[in-house]
């Protein structure tokens, strides 16, 4: 699962001059203003995206001098910051730490969005790669990938899963699993085992005790 961090394309050369010239300025130099800059992220603060650009930040202001602000617009996995993103003022003070579902999957999954990756962002930095983790129910004797098939292939009734991104990397391994036996492919087909939440940890906390949704997330 990669991070990125991505600009307007139009505002990228401005916020390029900002980082170099903070780069090059000496420590005896007097400060200047400088707006604060502002890094979007579309998910639930606490979580992997969250957590990586607020260490981020921690870094950026240091090393910048400048105040650096983590501004969370969770929803539509991604694309509500995405367009936030493209509707800001072009003068390289905004950036976005994006998951590869807000550029790359989202053009595939969604026919009509509200941004074109390719002519409305630029591609900053490669930030953060992280795992994809199949988190199950502590009840279901499966602790690892095969086991967990078989035991869909036992119990399809049974088999549900929950992401915090619809058409996201978890959410396509979640189909690819369900695909791995003809009797949870049938059951997939006869109802939906997916549960779009924002925030996982919400997931485990509200559904009952004898639930068997099982969380994927990166």
């Amino acid at each position: 699962m990669l991070l990125a961090a991505i600009a307007r394309a139009v505002g990228a050369t401005a916020l390029a001059v900002a980082l170099f010239a903070a780069a090059d300025a000496t420590a005896d130099a007097p400060p200047r203003p400088m707006p604060p800059l502002r890094i979007l992220v579309g998910f639930t603060a606490g979580g992997t995206t969250d957590l990586a650009a607020r260490l981020l930040a921690e870094h950026l202001q240091v090393s910048l001098g400048r105040q650096v602000i983590v501004d969370n617009r969770p929803g539509a996995s991604g694309r509500i910051a995405a367009v936030a993103l493209k509707n800001s003022a072009p003068d390289g003070s905004t950036l976005m730490l994006a998951p590869m579902v807000v550029t790359t999957l989202a053009p595939m999954v969604w026919p009509q969005l509200d941004y074109d990756p390719a002519r409305d962002f630029a591609p900053v930095a490669h930030v953060a790669d992280f795992p994809i983790a199949l988190a199950v129910n502590k009840d279901i004797p499966a602790r690892n990938v095969s086991e967990f098939v078989a035991w869909t292939k036992a119990w399809p009734d049974r088999a549900n899963y929950g992401v915090s991104a619809a058409g996201g990397l978890p959410h396509l391994f979640g189909v690819v699993v369900s695909h791995a036996t003809d009797e949870f492919r049938e059951a997939v087909k006869a109802r939906s085992p997916h549960v779009h939440v924002l925030d996982l940890a919400r997931l485990f906390k509200e559904l009952p005790d004898d639930a068997t949704y099982q969380g994927i997330a990166w």
